[in-house]
């Protein structure tokens, strides 16, 4: 088993990802309510996934993220654009434990020297097993403020994924903006024999 080369994450945190510097370290707090808000409103599912794999990859301080989400028995990879060009080294890898089902955070060995891809899996209230997130790193560990950090990111993706796809199936919503259609008023009947009013 080779030997992990542990660096400490505070002194290298900006040569990780060269989106994080020290001066302009994106405040959690307000990226996580950002996320709840965008999560709240959101119709572009494949949009928020991507915008969200970017913004899991920037706040736990990976190089890339890519979120792979599955619809029946295909997976659909969702990255914003800086992560497109690993793509096609790690696809593969990536749809494979894209529907591996696990407990929960798995870290492996990367492809390169001292890299490592941690996943997550996403889960519905109902225990299906919707997408995996994977982050690719230069350590294996995370911060115990990481951690808090990773499980407080993970309701908004599987809030909007279940979310989405109700509203994809429900024929109220595929039959218009007619919400309610049992409370339409009906025009009041004439009685037999009524006079006529104009």
């Amino acid at each position: 088993m080779r030997r992990r080369n542990i660096i400490p994450k505070r002194a290298t945190a900006t040569r990780r990802n060269p989106m994080i510097t020290g001066a302009s370290r994106p405040d959690h707090a307000l990226e996580l309510i950002d996320l709840v808000v965008e999560a709240a409103k959101s119709r572009e599912l494949p949009a928020f996934l991507a915008a969200f794999a970017g913004r899991a990859a920037v706040m736990l301080e990976a190089k890339w993220g890519v979120l792979g989400e599955i619809r029946g028995n295909k997976v659909e990879l969702h990255c914003n654009e800086g992560s497109r060009s690993h793509l096609a080294e790690y696809q593969n890898l990536l749809m494979e434990n894209t529907t591996r089902k696990r407990a929960g955070l798995e870290v492996l060995a990367g492809k390169r020297r001292s890299t490592y891809l941690a996943f997550y899996p996403i889960y519905a209230s109902d225990g299906e097993l919707m997408g995996t997130l994977c982050l690719l790193r230069d350590v294996a560990e995370f911060s115990a403020p990481e951690e808090r950090l990773r499980e407080a990111l993970f309701p908004a993706p599987s809030a909007v994924i279940q979310t989405n796809r109700a509203r994809s199936t429900s024929p109220r919503v595929k039959a218009g903006p007619t919400w309610f259609p049992h409370r339409a008023r009906k025009a009041p009947q004439k009685r037999k024999g009524a006079p006529s009013t104009f």
